[in-house]
């Protein structure tokens, strides 16, 4: 999580887990984890997570930074990854 926020400007610890993002995400169906799930599952099996479907999905749209309280960019993040 410090690489990611050192290369993106983005906090992940930030995150909530609301799950709002992954009621406005237009691929969910097709991704192995939520957007929500994929910030959780990073610290402990960061691997599996960074191989996902879920990073190759995203559309880009920020559909999920516009519904995110804490103002997460989760496109950063996966255009890192």
């Amino acid at each position: 999580a410090q690489e990611i926020l050192a290369a993106t400007g983005q906090n992940l610890y930030r995150c909530l887990q609301c799950a709002k993002c992954g009621g406005t995400c237009s691929r969910l169906d097709n991704a192995d984890y939520t957007p929500s799930s994929w910030l959780t599952y990073l610290n402990d099996q960061a691997g599996a997570v960074y191989r996902s479907r879920t990073v190759r999905l995203c559309a880009g749209c920020e559909s999920c930074q516009v519904t995110c309280p804490s103002g997460l960019n989760l496109k950063k993040v996966f255009s890192y990854v």
